[in-house]
């Protein structure tokens, strides 16, 4: 729809709280710890077991669930899991201690906030082919997007490497940084739009 000189849409990205940025990663240990944080769900699961098994069932490395359990499903037992998990538990022990993220989701969703929030943190994330994870990787997001088990046991080693994921880890602060901020970011371009229509208006 063309809306000529009556309308203008102005799309304004939200923040991302600034407790994020300032998360402090930690050296990985010589057992990577992958975390998949999520609401326990058949949609948001999606490929995570039957795909990380091999990778992790030896123990070797290790993955850890995090997120309230919404539905009735099987926990494989060579996964972690913790049940929910606070912000501020994220943000002080889980994030800094973490490898990466996983999220092989199948359920439809929008602008996932968490993956915002893990980016800001400097954690590399790997991802399922999902529209809504597509799109952050077509704005600059440099997280990693899978299609099958051999992308993921492909990927999942490759940022294990210590020079890889810092790397990484610090291009995604950086894009989290650019394309979002803090919420203070994110009120001043409100205001600068604000302020735009008042000049506008006279």
């Amino acid at each position: 729809m063309l809306f000529g000189d009556v309308c203008e849409i102005v799309p304004v990205s939200f923040g991302i709280d600034s407790r994020w940025f300032e998360v402090a990663r930690r050296e990985t240990a010589s057992s990577p710890t992958w975390l998949a944080v999520t609401r326990l769900t058949k949609g948001k699961i999606g490929d995570l077991f039957s795909w990380a098994e091999p990778m992790f069932v030896d123990g070797n490395r290790r993955l850890v669930l995090i997120g309230p359990k919404q539905e009735d499903l099987a926990i494989p037992n060579w996964v972690d899991y913790r049940g929910p998990a606070s912000a501020k538990e994220l943000a002080d022990h889980w994030f800094p201690n973490a490898t990466g993220i996983i999220t092989l989701s199948r359920h439809p969703e929008g602008r996932p906030q968490l993956m915002l929030e893990a980016a800001a943190s400097g954690l590399p994330i790997v991802s399922s082919s999902l529209r809504a994870h597509i799109d952050l990787q077509n704005e600059g997001c440099p997280l990693s997007v899978v299609k099958d088990r051999d992308e993921l046991a492909q990927t999942v080693t490759h940022l294990e490497d210590s020079q890889v994921n810092l790397k990484t880890g610090v291009a995604m602060r950086a894009w989290a940084s650019a394309s979002a901020g803090t919420w203070d970011d994110c009120a001043g371009r409100y205001a600068a739009l604000y302020s735009r229509l008042v000049r506008g208006s006279h």
